[in-house]
This record gives structure tokens, C-alpha cells and sequence, in this order.
């Protein structure tokens, strides 16, 4: 393609830290990669759109993954506050049960 600036190849900088999301994002730079590299005038629509599906239906599912690591950490955090709340103000608390 030209006269479009080059596509944001993967780099080791946008690693977030969780393999699994990390393998996701860059499932989804090949995606982005495959798009780029498609010569448009001469392939045939039908390739273009099988390609855009995939793109939709993994970043569907990436994103899917994301929020429900999201959730369980969100709930994790919120029970470790209660249980250091619980230290804080009831420090008789594992006796209680």
C-alpha cells in the first residue's frame, strides 16, 4: 500500500505483563499485518472480508478474555480489602470463626 503510513509492528514494549493477553495482542497485530500486506487492487473481496471477520471475531473474543481477567482481579482486590478492613476493625476476627 502505498502512500499509507506503515503499519505499529508488535514490539516487546507493549507486553503487559500476562502471557496469555500478551499472545492475544499479538494475534491481533497479525491480523492488522495480513491487512497491511494485502494487496487490494488484485485480491479478491471475498479474502479481504474473510480476513476482517477473523480480525472481529478474535478481537471479540480477546476482549471478552480482558474484561473476565479483569473481573476475577477486580473481585480479588475487593475481597483482600474486606479481609484487611476486617483486620483493621474486628482484629478478633478469625477467632470469631
Amino acid at each position: 500500500m502505498t502512500g499509507i503510513q506503515k503499519y505499529v509492528e508488535w514490539s516487546d514494549t507493549l507486553l503487559v505483563g500476562h502471557q496469555e493477553i500478551d499472545e492475544e495482542h499479538k494475534g491481533i497485530f497479525a491480523f492488522a499485518a495480513a491487512l497491511y500486506d494485502l494487496d487490494l487492487a488484485n485480491t479478491p473481496p471475498s479474502m479481504v472480508s474473510e480476513i476482517i471477520c477473523k480480525l472481529v471475531d478474535y478481537a471479540s473474543m480477546h476482549l471478552w478474555h480482558e474484561e473476565e481477567l479483569m473481573m476475577v482481579t477486580s473481585l480479588s482486590v475487593v475481597f483482600r480489602t474486606l479481609n484487611s478492613a476486617l483486620e483493621v476493625f474486628y482484629p478478633s476476627y478469625d477467632n470469631h470463626r
